[in-house]
């Protein structure tokens, strides 16, 4: 209730250089590198997510039922190769979070596995490349502390922001016009399709163990 009584507007119209500001430390951070075989792991532990989250979308997405737009799905649906399913694997949890209002109580995935889902595409879409693109050297720095800090920021002041938009505006209204804090935008189709074959990175054989430490929600892609 003191947020409603005392409104922190300050800190809400601080919201866009803070993203700014992550989007940038986000990008100085290095990444540990996966191996192929680590790579093709999470996409094997994605795949049936994926599939299953992409068939009940489809039907969601029917006419007849309008829960979201088709050709968003659609746009998820399309394209191949192991660089376009990581990022499906973000887009797939972004449209339940967009559309959640909609789709709340009607499909029967858990939170932990939209979560997994996430993840395991954000760490893909660091690692994969099309055709032999370089990647950073793997490195933990003191850049992953102040991005995690800063994405924690703006989930906090997002969260804020939300409160007072339903407050003013009704949640409906609200859900339409913010755009959800974990929303990825789907870039499969006829280009994706035609890029060259996705490849992971070569790691060196001395690299570090483990997938990328993600940024928490919020973080841009």
């Amino acid at each position: 209730m003191s947020a409603l009584r005392e409104p922190r507007l300050k800190e809400i119209f601080e919201l866009p250089a803070l993203v700014m500001a992550l989007d940038f430390s986000a990008a100085r951070v290095p990444v540990a590198t996966l191996s192929a075989g680590e790579i093709d792991r999470m996409l094997a532990e994605g795949a049936p997510w994926r599939e299953l989250m992409l068939s009940y979308l489809e039907v969601a997405s029917h006419p007849l039922l309008g829960l979201l737009p088709r050709e968003r799905v659609a746009a998820v649906r399309a394209g191949s190769g192991k660089l376009d399913k990581g990022r499906d694997f973000v887009a797939l949890p972004g449209l339940f979070a967009e559309f959640s209002g909609k789709l709340a109580g009607k499909h029967p995935f858990p939170a932990d596995k939209l979560d997994l889902l996430a993840t395991l595409g954000g760490a893909l879409v660091q690692q994969v490349r099309p055709g032999n693109a370089a990647t950073a050297v793997p490195k933990r720095t003191e850049e992953a502390i102040l991005r995690d800090r800063i994405a924690a920021l703006v989930a906090n002041r997002y969260d804020h922001l939300q409160v007072l938009a339903t407050v003013a505006l009704g949640k409906r209204k609200a859900d339409e016009l913010l755009p959800a804090l974990r929303a990825a935008v789907a870039l499969g189709g006829a280009g994706a399709a035609a890029a060259p074959e996705d490849a992971p990175v070569d790691a060196p054989e001395d690299a570090p163990e483990g997938a990328p430490v993600e940024a928490p929600e919020g973080a841009p892609a």
